[in-house]
């Protein structure tokens, strides 16, 4: 959308005499807006400058970048790329054709002896079926709740407990310091003994105020229908993913493959 003369200007290599590109200040440079030569617009524009600029891969103090990041950052072919790994040998499955896939070790270094092959639909197929199916088991879940919600009471009432008793000690700090200053004002105690006590006091103080500050709220507890609501979300991330929406098949993608942490494939 602009038009910017006088950016660089030429200078001639003495040693080779082939013309080589400088930058002229900024200041030198003449600007022009044209808005009609605009492909994008202003907000497009700055969203993917910002979202450049978050993925930027930064230098160290030797100016040496980690390229290796940038594929990190790259979004997966497939649904569970990089998920998959061999159970003989713990390397990586790649494509050894256009719908199968087998173990890299084997094939590149050739020592792993798992040569056997998967379709990929036929991958994404079990995995799929089993996070609606076989994993977080209603039953076995409402047991776990059950469990869950008898251990964290308990760990209410002990916390509870000792929330009390450092509440119940700083009143009593408070309580102590005040007659302190009594004793002090009515010359019974001398400015040594004063300090002395009042260092300890405020010291165990310090403690028990630190404590009421770092300690953490109850864990929530859990309903047995949360089993039932996990199978539900699931059903519609998998029911998405077979969409004709781009962005929504994406955005289901990656939920689900949050939910994994590895896929190990055992030849069998």
């Amino acid at each position: 959308g602009r038009i910017v003369w006088n950016r660089q200007r030429f200078v001639k290599d003495p040693d080779t005499g082939k013309r080589q590109a400088r930058l002229n200040p900024e200041e030198d440079w003449v600007i022009q807006e044209v808005p009609e030569l605009r492909i994008l617009d202003d907000d497009l524009w700055n969203a993917v400058k910002a979202r450049q600029k978050t993925n930027t891969v930064a230098r160290d103090a030797r100016g040496i970048a980690d390229v290796r990041k940038v594929n990190y950052r790259r979004r997966p072919k497939y649904l569970f790329s990089g998920l998959t790994k061999c159970a003989c040998c713990g390397g990586g499955y790649s494509a050894i054709s256009k719908e199968l896939i087998g173990c890299s070790t084997a094939r590149n270094k050739g020592t792993c002896d798992n040569r056997m092959n998967i379709r990929r639909d036929e991958l994404e197929s079990r995995v799929l079926n089993a996070l609606r199916t076989r994993l977080v088991d209603p039953e076995l879940f409402a047991e776990f709740c059950d469990a869950y919600t008898r251990e964290t009471n308990r760990l209410r009432m002990e916390s509870g407990a000792g929330i009390d008793k450092a509440e119940a000690e700083l009143k009593r700090i408070a309580r102590e310091e005040e007659k302190l200053m009594d004793l002090y004002m009515r010359d019974a105690i001398s400015i040594e003994a004063v300090k002395e006590r009042g260092d300890k006091l405020r010291a165990r103080k310090a403690e028990l105020q630190d404590f009421l500050a770092s300690t953490d709220e109850p864990p929530p507890l859990l309903h047995p229908s949360m089993a039932l609501q996990y199978r539900a979300r699931v059903q519609q991330l998998y029911e998405t993913l077979q969409g004709d929406d781009e962005t929504q098949r994406i955005e289901a993608a990656e939920i689900i493959r949050s939910l994994i942490d590895r896929i190990v494939l055992t030849p069998g």
